[in-house]
């Protein structure tokens, strides 16, 4: 019985060991998913509203949001408040932009769960591109790991989509696939995943590096 007991505790400071690498790579490398999906916003999405400003309104709307931009330094949350004002304002291309950092920026001032409702809002309008939409289920995915919202899962089939073939975000979400069987304990199939993100000469130079590092992790 003593042994069963022994065994049993030793399973459990094996496990909670398990945990705190797990958060620790979390710490280490989710910053970088966080990154870029900032750089995808500003960069993918910009242009789009640049280009839809008629003459007229680009002053105006040009103002608020380099405003809601320098507010967003110090108040986010005062921000989401001000990119909201320009999502209902501004042109359909801007809107889309604008309703991103409504997101982010409620992320920022500690509101993931209605940054993670915003960006599955955006996932639902059917009338903007899939690349935006699948960004939008990208970075609600980001967010629910990093908060821990909702169960592997929910975030598991919230990925799914993203996995296919032709997917431009699909390096990204087999990254955070294999970060959740992590999560699961799931060791093995977690490493099987980064190792194949490795081997594959298409993935990002990004992703396989942080896909050694962890499986460098993993091993010890």
């Amino acid at each position: 019985m003593a042994d069963h007991t022994e065994e049993a505790l030793f399973r459990e400071i094996d496990e909670e060991i398990k945990q705190d690498r797990l958060i620790k790579l979390w710490k280490n490398y989710g910053k970088y998913f966080v990154g870029i999906a900032i750089c995808l916003v500003t960069s993918i999405i910009g242009y789009q509203g640049w280009s839809t400003w008629d003459q007229s309104s680009r002053a105006k709307l040009g103002a608020m949001y380099d405003k809601a931009q320098e507010v967003a330094i110090n108040e986010p949350l005062n921000a989401a408040k001000l990119f909201k004002q320009l999502a209902e304002d501004g042109s359909p291309g801007y809107t889309l932009l604008a309703q991103f950092q409504v997101a982010a920026n409620l992320a920022l001032g500690g509101k993931p769960a209605e940054a993670i409702n915003m960006y599955d809002s955006i996932v639902e309008k059917k009338n903007i591109d899939n690349v935006y939409r699948d960004l939008a289920r990208l970075l609600s995915v980001v967010y629910a790991i990093e908060h821990s919202y909702g169960s592997s899962k929910e975030i598991t089939i919230k990925l799914s989509p993203l996995l296919e073939n032709n997917n431009p975000w699909r390096y990204s979400a087999k990254e955070l696939s294999a970060f959740l069987l992590q999560k699961e304990g799931d060791t093995e199939k977690a490493k099987a995943l980064y190792q194949s993100l490795i081997l594959n000469p298409q993935t990002p130079t990004g992703i396989r590096q942080r896909s050694e590092k962890i499986i460098l992790n993993l091993s010890k």
